[in-house]
């Protein structure tokens, strides 16, 4: 397979190797059906298989992280593991940190962390609590959710109106940031892990392992978390979804960075992209 310029190949192969090495997915191995829908759920639910081709790359040999190289996405798939209460991540490994995230992927998180290094984005910093704190830094980073109803259409979002800003209406503001985690090395096997594989692969609360953090404080008190799920727009339990990660350009870095507010071509051309793979399923 021929690869453009632009992907960093050592950089993913180093990562995709080491997660080999230490980090299996954390379920073990996903057959074809539960990589994308664990669980008692409804084919129609199902969303249509992404094969490598020569413009897909999947990092995974069981499938759930993939690059598209024409476009410089990275493409997740997960289900929904919570649609109420207060969240400390938006999206977690699985069989880690479910019980406060929205969304359990089936890969690890430093596959998804090599993934955006090989589109271009760049890491920065995480959060800092000592001896003050700094925000997290990074690429800006926005995530489009796909997912099909029990009628088997196709719908697309951002990942910010499935999270409410405390208890009220409102969604969540900002974007997420590449802060990049990092590794810890076990004193007595001199294994090294990736602290993200913990669970804070997409956290709304800060955390220094976090792959993709919040640019603002926000504690992870559980008296004074900042977000909760916003029920309404999230589907049901153990719905495929589909997480599309996109680097945000041209982004001042200075500036806390916001959701998107003309959000509606980005969707547009997700939701657009995730039917024509329905469709050449339905045509097979």
């Amino acid at each position: 397979m021929q690869f453009p310029k632009w992907v960093n190949l050592s950089v993913v192969c180093w990562f995709w190797l080491s997660a080999y090495a230490t980090a299996q997915p954390p379920n073990g191995t996903i057959d074809s059906d539960e990589k994308n829908s664990p669980g008692d759920v409804p084919n129609v639910n199902r969303l249509a298989p992404i094969t490598a081709d020569k413009t897909i790359l999947s990092l995974s040999k069981e499938g759930g992280v993939w690059i598209d190289l024409s476009r410089k996405w990275v493409v997740v798939d997960g289900s929904i593991c919570l649609r109420d209460g207060q969240l400390e991540m938006f999206a977690c490994p699985r069989q880690t940190k479910e019980h406060e995230s929205v969304v359990s992927v089936a890969s690890s998180a430093r596959l998804i962390h090599a993934a955006l290094l090989a589109v271009g984005a760049k890491t920065g910093t995480p959060v800092q609590f000592d001896p003050s704190y700094k925000r997290a830094t990074g690429a800006v980073v926005d995530i489009v959710m796909v997912w099909k109803n029990d009628k088997g259409n196709v719908h697309a979002s951002l990942a910010q109106d499935w999270i409410r800003k405390g208890n009220g209406k409102k969604t969540m503001e900002y974007a997420w940031v590449f802060g990049g985690s990092g590794f810890w090395k076990d004193p007595n096997s001199g294994e090294k892990h990736y602290y993200g594989d913990d669970g804070s692969l997409v956290c709304l609360s800060n955390f220094p392992t976090a792959t993709l953090d919040l640019p603002v404080e926000s504690t992870k008190d559980n008296n004074a978390l900042m977000f909760s799920a916003n029920t309404v727009n999230i589907p049901p339990l153990k719905t495929a979804v589909r997480m599309v990660l996109l680097e945000r350009k041209d982004v001042d870095p200075k500036r806390v960075p916001k959701a998107l507010v003309k959000s509606e071509e980005l969707i547009n051309e997700v939701q657009k992209w995730a039917q024509a793979l329905e469709d050449r399923r339905n045509s097979q």
